[in-house]
């Protein structure tokens, strides 16, 4: 399930006392100086890049790519700890003392149809600090965005085949021509992995711990589950209230515009400053939910195909 894993190394301990002992086990070593004087060395070894600073080494990939050379597979638990080890012995160092800055969750699953279909069904999050928003410059790709000026959270849908022709990447013969969903949640500060590991200080050997990783994995369900599900809309017109009546085309104007543009349109509300106080915001979402859930009764058959495909969430535990 751990995709992106970021981390680094404070020497001490005497463990590492400078940075060229610790480039001696590197290959391929480029130096790199900056304008204050200072330098530090630069190699890479299969996917991870590797850096090593006057009082620092860090080391930022996708550990998956690392142990199988791409990220169409989901890799377990056993496989991160073989992983890390590999890197261990690469470097001469112990890796799993590092301390981790950034760890992605993530899975893909073979779909009836192409990803982008599915992106109508997903809504707003539960909770407003979240942003749905599309990604502008590929439309295979929608993302959730903690608010705030520093990305620390982040979360995302897209079409993984897709991905990888835009960015020129081999795709696995066993992954050719296939409607290919990826799901990832984002952790994408130390404090944010602290936080959901309950670790004061996250280090990579805490992820070897089952207890841990399964955390982990409830994490990128749950922050699934805050998505909103969007049902097909039962626009049937029948003798009812003027109310009712009134919900029902507020549910349809809803619908016709798409999630893409209700979302926008939350957004403008609050950069006019439509409502004084932020919890009306909220408000006004979960009363336009219940609107549309009272008026959404056929089945659709997308998001029962996505919430069958990613609620068996023990198969990854191992």
């Amino acid at each position: 399930m751990i995709d992106t894993l970021n981390f680094s190394y404070e020497y001490k301990d005497g463990c590492m006392t400078t940075k060229e002992e610790m480039v001696k086990n590197l290959e391929k070593v480029t130096k790199i100086y900056y304008p204050t004087g200072a330098s530090s060395f630069s190699a890479k070894f299969k996917d991870y890049k590797i850096s090593v600073g006057d009082s620092r080494l860090k080391l930022t990939g996708s550990i998956t790519k690392q142990v199988f050379g791409n990220n169409f597979q989901t890799l377990s638990r056993p496989q991160l700890i073989d992983g890390i080890g590999e890197l261990s012995e690469h470097l001469n160092f112990d890796v799993s003392r590092c301390k981790v800055h950034r760890i992605d969750v993530s899975t893909n699953w073979k779909m009836d149809h192409s990803p982008p279909a599915y992106f109508d069904s997903l809504g707003q999050d539960y909770y407003g600090n979240w942003t749905r928003q599309p990604s502008f410059t590929n439309r295979a790709s929608l993302y959730w965005n903690i608010n705030g000026t520093k990305v620390s959270r982040e979360k995302l849908c897209y079409d993984k085949t897709v991905w990888a022709k835009d960015k020129g990447i081999k795709i696995p013969k066993e992954f050719k021509d296939l409607n290919l969903f990826r799901y990832e949640n984002r952790l994408m500060s130390t404090n944010v992995v602290s936080t959901i590991i309950d670790k004061l200080k996250p280090l990579v050997k805490h992820l070897f711990e089952k207890d841990i990783y399964i955390l982990l994995i409830k994490e990128w369900k749950h922050q699934w589950d805050t998505i909103e599900k969007i049902k097909k809309l039962n626009f049937k017109l029948k003798p009812m209230k003027e109310s009712e009546m009134q919900q029902l085309i507020i549910a349809r104007c809803i619908d016709a515009i798409g999630e893409e543009e209700y979302g926008n349109l939350i957004q403008q509300m609050k950069a006019f400053k439509v409502f004084k106080f932020p919890s009306q915001y909220t408000r006004f979402r979960k009363n336009i939910n219940r609107i549309r859930e009272r008026n959404s009764v056929i089945d659709n058959p997308l998001l029962e195909e996505l919430e069958i495909k990613i609620g068996d969430v023990e198969v990854y535990y191992s």
